[in-house]
């Protein structure tokens, strides 16, 4: 049976000197991935309090100190009179957490072919998003700003070092860019070298164990959504069951419900490639443009499915 703890006494149980600050992988699939970066041999190695994860350095385009550089770089690829293109950088702007940048290339296509509907309303969505306030206000938050915490979380000892050692890492990398704002599964950026981290961490500890079913760990939201597109996006956080990133969270789930036996694995050919497991380490996919919000074949699709 897991034990009670005060927040207090479960993060004063990690420790750790001060590490390097922060910076930015950018796959060959446009992916980033945050961490204390360093190359190890032929892959990187990113920490996140702890945890780490290996990237095969052929899949790197670049080592970036932030965001905006990784956006300098994949602007400087696309073809500035690809309409498409455009687009395809502002939606990854807009998941990446740079509304302006997004409107930059959303007016962009918009300037090349100012009579398609499709990048006039995704120039609007995103000049909305950017004015947002609140949008704002998450990204420029610092990582030690005060956060509302429980007094107890049930979650023992083991649970919370795994937790921090190995689900966050995931979290971090897979999950946080889209649920940093608002939502019931809302995260933090942690960043190790803050005095805020402790706090950031015990959020999403407590996020995390809001999507823990302990009856049927199997049957859990965090596992369900690690494999399943979804928040407007087709492609999943994880590739699959037997990724690396999904074992520790299915193992962590395993360890909450007091199941401590090995996790079964379906039958599935070894990666040789050594890939992450995370959903961009997928070979890339064929460009199919943003999908329009707005496309009346897929309201008759779902409303009128008996006519042709």
């Amino acid at each position: 049976m897991n034990t009670i703890l005060r927040a207090g006494l479960l993060f004063s149980l990690i420790a750790a000197a001060p590490p390097p600050a922060n910076r930015f992988l950018l796959l060959d699939t446009r992916q980033l991935v945050e961490g204390e970066i360093e190359l190890a041999g032929e892959s990187y190695r990113v920490r996140r309090d702890g945890g780490e994860t290996l990237f095969p350095a052929a899949r790197v385009l670049a080592l970036c100190d932030d965001r905006a550089a990784a956006y300098r770089i994949l602007h400087d690829k696309i073809d500035a009179r690809n309409v498409e293109a455009h687009l395809k950088l502002a939606e990854w702007c807009h998941a990446n957490g740079l509304p302006k940048e997004a409107v930059v290339d959303a007016r962009a296509a918009v300037e090349l072919l100012p009579n398609y509907a499709v990048a006039q309303r995704f120039l609007r969505f995103y000049e909305q998003a950017a004015a947002r306030p609140l949008a704002q206000v998450e990204l420029a938050k610092t990582p030690d700003a005060p956060a509302h915490l429980p007094e107890s979380v049930e979650c023992s000892p083991e649970a919370l070092l795994q937790f921090c050692t190995k689900v966050q890492p995931v979290l971090m990398n897979a999950c946080v860019s889209c649920h940093a704002a608002t939502g019931k599964f809302r995260l933090q950026r942690v960043y190790s070298n803050s005095p805020g981290g402790r706090a950031g961490s015990f959020q999403n500890l407590s996020a995390a164990l809001a999507q823990i079913d302990r009856a049927k760990p199997a049957a859990s939201p965090l596992l369900q959504k690690a494999l399943a597109g979804h928040n407007g996006s087709n492609i999943p956080p994880l590739r699959d069951r037997v990724s690396p990133a999904f074992q520790q969270l299915e193992s962590w789930a395993r360890m909450l419900s007091g199941d401590t036996a090995p996790t079964p694995l379906p039958e599935a050919k070894p990666q040789a490639d050594g890939t992450s497991g995370f959903a961009g380490d997928r070979p890339q996919e064929k460009p199919s443009g943003p999908k329009d919000p707005f496309d009346p074949t897929e309201f008759n699709k779902k409303n009128h499915p008996d006519k042709p």
